[in-house]
């Protein structure tokens, strides 16, 4: 848990995000911009009956080709996995999974084709269609973080990427409680922000974090899943812009019940 806590505490600041003009970002539309959305199985919708761990419940399709699929566990949260995937009309193949077969012209109801290793069944979803592009609907990587903890001990350092097993070790070194057992290779791997108001993250063990957000101007809402992650955000924001075809991401937030706080700057760039 307490792994879980610094993690979520410095990372999921990241999932926050930014609007801003296109002209100010310099890239390209993502490649399935126009393919992106997320689908909900319909028995994910009925609440009187938990499915059996292990059912699909929905499945995230990123404007930049990566998905996430979340399966039931038995209780309130969902197990998230994910790969990359490629489109061809109305058929999507997702890696590590199989393929998807559905009119993806419209959101709404739909009939779904799912073919795995298991097999081939037809369900009832919905499919939310990905709102109109947007600079912040694709994919990041995270160039380099810069991190300030206030507290008893104020510090600041620059990381390149966003190494956790480096930034705990930097909190522990001034006096602040952090894990010690990160791998030295345990990092973000990407940040995929979706125009269903959803935001991924994939760390270098293949696991993943994922939680809601919205959008106003420059500012970004976000919202985590306290079932999952056990603690809250006092603050909720963070504030964007965009530079030389970079995010740039900061944000300024303390961790309820907690004396110390954090602010970060993330210089993200886009994984096309």
């Amino acid at each position: 848990m307490k792994n879980v806590l610094f993690k979520l505490s410095l990372l999921t600041l990241l999932s926050l995000l930014f609007a801003c003009n296109k002209s100010d970002v310099g890239t390209s539309e993502p490649k399935y911009a126009a393919h992106a959305g997320k689908l909900i199985l319909k028995d994910a919708t009925v609440k009187s009956e938990a499915p059996a761990p292990g059912t699909v419940q929905s499945i995230e399709l990123g404007e930049s080709g990566l998905y996430a699929v979340g399966r039931a566990t038995g209780g309130a949260s969902l197990d998230y996995s994910s790969g990359t995937y490629t489109v061809q009309g109305q058929t999507y193949s997702l890696q590590g999974f199989g393929t998807l077969e559905f009119d993806n012209g419209k959101a709404g109801d739909v009939s779904v084709k799912v073919t795995t290793p298991g097999g081939a069944q037809t369900v009832s979803a919905t499919f939310r269609k990905a709102s109109e592009s947007n600079p912040l609907y694709r994919t990041w990587t995270i160039e380099k973080t810069r991190v300030n903890i206030h507290a008893w001990v104020n510090a600041s350092a620059d990381f390149p990427g966003c190494n956790l097993h480096d930034i705990a070790k930097f909190a522990r070194d001034n006096g602040h409680d952090a894990p010690a057992d990160f791998s030295p290779d345990f990092a973000v791997k990407s940040i995929t922000f979706t125009g269903t108001n959803t935001v991924f993250l994939v760390y270098t063990d293949n696991t993943l974090d994922l939680c809601e957000f919205s959008l106003s101007g420059n500012t970004v809402t976000y919202s985590w899943d306290n079932d999952k992650v056990k603690f809250t955000f006092v603050s909720s924001k963070a504030q964007v812009e965009y530079a030389d075809g970079k995010c740039l991401l900061s944000v300024d937030t303390k961790i309820k019940n907690s004396t110390t706080s954090v602010s970060a700057t993330f210089v993200l760039t886009p994984l096309e």
